[in-house]
């Protein structure tokens, strides 16, 4: 047996880019982070591959030189007071077949080299119940059901997977703990406490104006 996970490329979670089964009350979590001067800038039906500035940067630029159709949506981003900017956190992909996905039976990714690392960590997801937090493998990968009756050192198996999950984690913790310092150091100043739909149609207008930042490109002095 393989001692290691092995992608059987069927391309079912880029045919189904929400393979994490991302269900988020918005209502409820929209008015918990507009207190914070956060904001959810896609719809549930959007919601799905995670992607840093830095990834929706190198796809952006492939879509544009190889004329593909791509179409982000940012996820999280804040509203700056002092700038009149919209910071964007991160993106998720708004797209629910992946437009990096060969359009052939060969289901080859046209970004193989440089794809997120949130399909690098697949098929571990995460699931988070109270305060406990664990890594398991997503049981609609026909790659996970193939071995799921076998022995297998779950931590070996998906060594690959585990370390680019956790560095999805710890890049969401840096962005927050840089949201939270840049805002300690009155750097930003959110807008708070507007209705989300009123905040997602200031960041259209500003995506419009080009009047967008990437919250890594802040200084911090």
């Amino acid at each position: 047996m393989n001692k290691k996970f092995e992608c059987l490329r069927c391309a079912l979670c880029c045919k189904n880019t929400n393979f994490s089964n991302v269900n988020l009350n918005q209502e409820i979590i929209g008015e918990k982070l507009a207190k914070k001067g956060l904001y959810l800038g896609a719809k549930n039906s959007e919601i799905g591959i995670l992607l840093f500035n830095d990834e929706f940067k190198k796809l952006r630029r492939f879509a544009d030189e190889n004329g593909i159709k791509f179409h982000p949506v940012p996820l999280f981003f804040v509203i700056d007071k002092l700038s009149e900017n919209a910071f964007i956190f991160c993106w998720t992909l708004g797209h629910k077949v992946c437009p990096f996905l060969e359009k052939n039976d060969d289901h080859i990714c046209l970004v193989e080299d440089f794809k997120p690392l949130v399909c690098k960590a697949f098929p571990i997801i995460k699931n988070v119940r109270g305060t406990k937090i664990r890594y398991l493998p997503s049981g609609k990968c026909p790659g996970v059901l193939k071995v799921e009756n076998q022995e297998i050192d779950f931590t070996s198996f998906y060594e690959n997977e585990l370390e680019a999950a956790k560095t999805v984690d710890k890049k969401m913790q840096e962005i927050f703990s840089r949201f939270s310092r840049l805002k300690d150091k009155k750097l930003i100043e959110p807008v708070s406490h507007i209705k989300p739909n009123n905040a997602i149609r200031f960041l259209k207008d500003c995506i419009v104006s080009k009047k967008i930042c990437f919250i890594e490109e802040i200084n911090i002095s």
